[in-house]
């Protein structure tokens, strides 16, 4: 027995030279009340997921990516109706193009404006430098609107990435149907009026933008400010109603503003005032780290992982 357990604890470094989400490379605690108080605000609280050194040793090498909203602000991201004869538009495909030498991340769920109508996208993507023209999966987000509103195909206008409702229908149901079903609710909730149906008419309603500002800044410096911070246990009520976790500290950070407008949006939307079990938090956590060889399995099911060149860089899932 003892030279059983001997040859575990010499073996285990071994496990961590491939990179992995689990409780050897991630540091999560659902007791530290005071934590967790910063980061509670009415109906939505964040728990806290942490890198320890194992992962911040596997993931030092990765790249460091442009997010899509400053690529796209700045023009090194183009994003386009498909329009000649040959490529038809469509409502669910977009041409995406990277015209920089920037290595750019595009997020399942950020919300794009301008073309024929407003977009959610449906996949995470690595568009490498000087790309060429791909296809890129979305999906409407603005029911009522076929056409262009000034001249030219493109989007040029980046929104904010969709509530955690609107993420779920598309990431795990990819059903357009249903992604208007969860707008459309989402903005009668809110008073949101919208001659087209556009889920970014929330920008219009006044109330909601008061909530979404109390929300926001309360909880974003706190984001902002926690180290080795990669990812969190989203919670509202009695309930978890999403997990996200990242490769690198550096990868959420630059999300974290526009996440956690996703995650205020779900609390404000279909939200209770927390009251949620710690046991029940760390069931939820344990269900996603202790089994790696099931992991993408289970996340797959409510979720996803999101890959590149074997490296793990994203996992999300919803409830």
């Amino acid at each position: 027995m003892k030279f059983l357990l001997f040859t575990c604890c010499t073996l285990s470094p071994l496990f961590l030279l491939a990179q992995e989400f689990s409780y050897r490379t991630i540091e999560f605690n659902v007791q530290d009340e005071n934590n967790l108080r910063s980061f509670t605000y009415k109906n939505l609280r964040l728990y806290p997921i942490k890198a320890k050194p194992a992962l911040k040793e596997q993931t030092k090498q990765f790249a460091r990516y442009t997010p899509l909203k400053p690529a796209l602000e700045s023009k090194k991201v183009k994003i386009t109706e498909k329009e000649s004869r040959s490529e038809g538009a469509e409502v669910n495909t977009l041409f995406v193009e990277n015209n920089s030498t920037d290595t750019v991340y595009i997020m399942a769920g950020e919300v794009i404006q301008g073309g024929k109508q407003d977009r959610v996208i449906g996949q995470d993507m690595i568009l490498p430098p000087k790309s060429g023209k791909r296809k890129l999966s979305v999906y409407c987000v603005e029911h009522g609107r076929w056409v262009t509103t000034k001249p030219g195909n493109s989007f040029d206008s980046y929104f904010s990435v969709s509530g955690l409702s609107v993420r779920k229908a598309v990431e795990v149901d990819k059903d357009q149907a249903k992604v208007w079903e969860k707008v459309s609710d989402a903005n009668a909730k809110n008073k949101v009026k919208s001659s087209t149906g556009a889920y970014t008419a929330l920008n219009s309603a006044s109330d909601y933008q008061k909530l979404e500002k109390e929300y926001f800044e309360s909880l974003f410096p706190k984001l902002q400010s926690t180290q080795d911070l990669i990812g969190v246990i989203v919670t509202t009520g009695d309930k978890v109603i999403g997990c996200e976790i990242f490769a690198t500290e550096q990868l959420f950070k630059d999300a974290s503003s526009n996440l956690l407008r996703s995650y205020i949006h779900e609390a404000v939307t279909n939200g209770n005032p927390v009251n949620i079990a710690p046991v029940t938090v760390k069931k939820y956590m344990d269900d996603l780290l202790v089994n790696q060889a099931d992991q993408e399995k289970k996340v797959n099911a409510k979720g996803k992982v999101f890959s590149s060149n074997g490296k793990k860089l994203h996992l999300t899932t919803y409830d």
